[in-house]
């Protein structure tokens, strides 16, 4: 008999334990709906496209960047180019617009002679975020670090598939600096506000080229050493946070609420400390805060290192730490708790785990994946990308969907403590009558001074 209500109080742990996880674990709570299986990339019913998968290569020592290979033009062309969440603007090397003004990228260049679906967009015909010159269209951009580029307007097939044409640019000229290593071009996809047009528009490369795809979303997965983009759909992922996201300026900005940390309670930034707003920017190989912020961690992480004995601030670079042992001292660093507005209210909250924002640079120096730097703003780079998912879900509403913990509402907290309640019951009723059964047989074998009968014996243990 207790043996059948063991095993019964079991089966409803279990399924309490089910109806758990559907509220805290899986994709965590209100996310369940931006969350599917990667489709193939076929066609639907509304002959729009399934999400599209690339991988991306690049780590944060060696290329300080990502990039992915993307197919254009009629052949396909491959083009290795940075993903830019800061950038709402294809743009290419070309041979024949930017010649040995390109010398920096003479390892690839598009020639868009050698494309049968190329084509110069006139300037009766530019877009709202390009202006005419003469007879075509140009687009030019001033970027960090005083790195500029001018491109001519042109129009191509993406994936090499007819009728899927987008617009980008041709280098005219750019400035040397503006990209290094295998990188080619930029893959803008940030959003772009639409002039005269209401908050939340946006237009440009990302905008043309998600009007292909079924799902309005671009999805990133940084990895140490790579990671994946996709277009079309969310990356399957535990634990996801939807946070509020403003598209409004142009780019990608979550509202970040403060900052703190778990296992170092003196860390505690509010929301002035991250500036005038926050933005997500995949182009910077660093996070970075205004300096009182930076300073802040900075003291916080070499306290923490410090007291274990095991490291001392470095002056150059200035975000690295030098570990004279050479031993990871990333065990000694805090766990970062970032929390982010919740998108339909409330709080999001996001952390950054030390073995995401800590790697190795030299035998005995270790760095940090952020920085201070003079502007009053937050720029949450590549660094702080790794070791996440990140979704920008551009349909309506508009939301960023990244891995955290979201405030629980009051009925899921009450169903939780049911839960938790129901099983503490269970177990504990499972255990009393146990527990009564082997006294009530104890008792009867005492009362009738005869053994037990071996098999109660060898089940139970023998009496006193």
């Amino acid at each position: 008999m207790a043996t059948l209500t063991l095993w019964r109080a079991s089966c409803l742990a279990t399924l309490f334990a089910a109806v758990g996880a559907g509220v805290v674990g899986g994709h965590g709570p209100g996310v369940q709906d931006v969350v599917q299986p990667l489709r193939g990339r076929q066609l639907t019913e509304s002959g729009r496209l399934g999400p599209m998968v690339l991988d991306l290569t690049g780590d944060l020592l060696t290329t300080r960047h990502w990039y992915a290979d993307i197919r254009l033009g009629t052949p396909p062309q491959i083009m290795p180019t940075l993903v830019h969440t800061g950038s709402s603007f294809l743009t290419l090397p070309c041979k024949e617009t930017c010649g040995h003004r390109c010398s920096a990228f003479e390892h690839v260049q598009f020639s868009t002679n050698q494309s049968d679906s190329a084509r110069m967009v006139g300037a009766d015909r530019c877009p709202a975020f390009a202006q005419p010159n003469g007879s075509r269209c140009e687009w030019s951009r001033v970027f960090a670090l005083e790195s500029s580029a001018t491109a001519a307007v042109m129009r191509e097939a993406m994936f090499g598939e007819a009728g899927r044409d987008v617009t980008f640019g041709c280098y005219i000229e750019t400035t040397a600096d503006l990209l290094e290593g295998t990188v080619s071009g930029v893959l803008g996809l940030a959003p772009r506000a639409s002039p005269g047009v209401g908050a939340g528009a946006y237009g440009g490369f990302a905008e043309e080229l998600l009007a292909y795809f079924q799902h309005q979303v671009i999805s990133l997965a940084y990895t140490r050493d790579g990671g994946t983009l996709v277009f079309g759909d969310t990356i399957p992922s535990d634990g996801l946070a939807r946070l509020e996201l403003d598209i409004s300026r142009g780019a990608y900005s979550p509202t970040l609420l403060g900052l703190v940390s778990p296992t170092a309670p003196s860390l505690k930034v509010g929301a002035a400390g991250f500036g005038r707003h926050t933005v997500i920017d995949s182009s910077q190989s660093l996070a970075r805060f205004p300096k009182e912020t930076a300073a802040q961690l900075f003291d916080v992480m070499l306290a923490a290192c410090q007291a274990a004995g095991a490291c001392i601030k470095s002056i150059e670079p200035s975000n690295c730490f030098t570990v004279p042992s050479g031993q990871d001292p990333s065990q000694h660093f805090p766990t970062l708790t970032f929390l982010f507005r919740a998108a339909g209210g409330g709080e999001a909250r996001v952390s950054w785990e030390p073995k995401d924002y800590v790697c190795k640079s030299a035998p005995t120096l270790w760095c940090v994946s952020f920085d201070a730097h003079d502007s009053d703003e937050t720029i949450l780079g590549a660094g702080w990308l790794v070791g996440r998912n990140v979704s920008f879900v551009l349909e309506e509403p508009i939301y960023l969907a990244t891995q955290g913990v979201t405030e629980l509402s009051w009925a899921q907290r009450y169903k939780l403590e049911y839960i938790a309640a129901a099983l503490v019951l269970g177990v504990g009723t499972a255990a009393f009558l146990l527990f009564r059964r082997k006294l009530a047989v104890r008792s009867r074998a005492h009362f009738l001074d005869v053994p037990l009968h071996p098999r109660s014996v060898h089940a139970y243990g023998p009496h006193s």
